[in-house]
């Protein structure tokens, strides 16, 4: 009697999502242990491994792979780069996390495993879905907004709430230009209200409006007119807004022209002017902290290793919020998350207009204290009067 052979087909993803799991298992066991058997280099070594692995993995299908593509690349970004520009070097690793022995090993942990696992259930729904595919959920091909007079009424409002965004913009560029960085947080600026009040709406009609699938001429002009006002938020010294509305509108336009065969292509040659002016963004955004520390640039400086360094100061956040834990649950409380949210709930512009309540002004003692943003807290326990001065947070 003939035996009948079943072939059995292991696909990349199968032996992806097992690596990762045992990974997991590893980063988990050794966190907890008292003695970690996984050092600070090691923690990195899988870190970066992990991410190389999924870029790669990504780049075999980019077009249905591009957002966890964008995940990886992010995290390493501005997680990961500071600590591994120090790698092969315990001690200059836990001098760069600037927390000790403890804290330093906590941050690698907390590190290598969030991206492990987060990977993992990437993989582990590639396997489920039965297809290489980030979503496994079919999108739509229809609008979210069906009446044509509800439409209309959205762009109305978004390019109203746009013209409003643009002259606040201004004003606190403006007041930047003639008295610093420093003061732009520090102190309230006298923005008339009717100007004021629509501009705080403005990033809310952004996802509406997109929502609302405007047509390939409306996009480009909204898009280029949300580039400048992007442009002056970024010289007024907030990157962080600015990166995340270039960010959804990179992620809109990769979705849309997917699912849409009536809205832009992607053609090569902008993949391509993309990718080259990466630099250029980089040289940016360390120009403007340069300016925010008035630190002089000069030709000495190695602007790309400063970049890094300073993106990866997340990562020396969360080994310094383990080291002082106790003072900063001393004075904000432990319910940082739900803080957050209150704090939201509470300063939101809705809840201004219709409450008539204030809204919180960053680098104050009272925000502080709230229990509402932790790193306003670690910024206050550790540099209590540079806080105040509006450095930092």
């Amino acid at each position: 009697m003939r035996k009948i052979s079943k072939k059995i087909y292991i696909s990349p993803g199968d032996v992806l999502w097992t690596l990762t799991a045992i990974l997991t298992v590893m980063l988990i066991i050794s966190s907890y242990y008292y003695d970690r058997f996984l050092n600070n280099t090691m923690c990195i070594v899988l870190t970066l491994s992990t991410i190389a692995v999924a870029i790669v993995y990504s780049c075999f299908d980019f077009r249905n792979r591009y957002l966890f593509l964008g995940f990886n690349a992010g995290y390493y970004i501005f997680l990961v780069s500071g600590v591994a520009s120090k790698l092969g070097n315990e001690s200059e690793i836990v001098k760069y996390l600037r927390a000790g022995e403890a804290g330093a090993s906590h941050a690698c942990h907390c590190i290598a495993l969030s991206v492990v696992v987060v990977d993992l259930v990437f993989y582990i729904l590639d396997i489920l879905t039965n297809r290489d595919r980030l979503n496994p959920i079919s999108v739509k091909k229809v609008s979210a907004v069906y009446n044509i007079k509800t439409k209309q009424l959205i762009q109305y409002a978004f390019f109203a709430s746009m013209l409003c965004k643009m002259v606040s913009s201004y004003i606190r560029f403006n007041y930047r230009l003639h008295s610093g960085y420093s003061s732009v947080y520090q102190f309230t600026i006298a923005i008339p209200a009717y100007i004021k009040l629509p501009a705080s709406v403005f990033y809310f009609l952004l996802c509406l409006w997109l929502v609302s699938r405007p047509s390939k001429r409306q996009f480009i002009f909204g898009a280029v007119l949300t580039v400048l006002i992007e442009a002056l938020v970024l010289f007024s010294g907030d990157r962080g807004e600015s990166m995340t509305t270039l960010m959804i509108m990179v992620f809109y336009i990769l979705i849309r022209s997917d699912d849409d065969q009536n809205f832009l292509h992607l053609k090569k040659r902008y993949v391509v002017l993309s990718a080259m002016s990466i630099p250029l963004v980089i040289y940016l955004l360390q120009y403007i902290s340069y300016e925010r520390k008035n630190v002089e640039m000069t030709v000495e400086k190695n602007v790309l290793s400063d970049f890094f360094d300073a993106q990866g100061i997340s990562a020396t956040i969360i080994s310094i919020g383990y080291n002082i834990n106790d003072r900063i649950t001393e004075i904000g409380g432990k319910t940082y998350v739900t803080g957050t949210l209150r704090g939201y709930l509470l300063h939101n512009v809705l809840t201004r207009a219709l409450f008539g309540t204030s809204a919180a002004v960053s680098n104050t003692a009272e925000v502080a204290l709230s229990g509402e943003s932790y790193g306003s807290t670690m910024a206050y326990v550790r540099f209590k009067s540079s806080y105040l001065k509006g450095i930092g947070c």
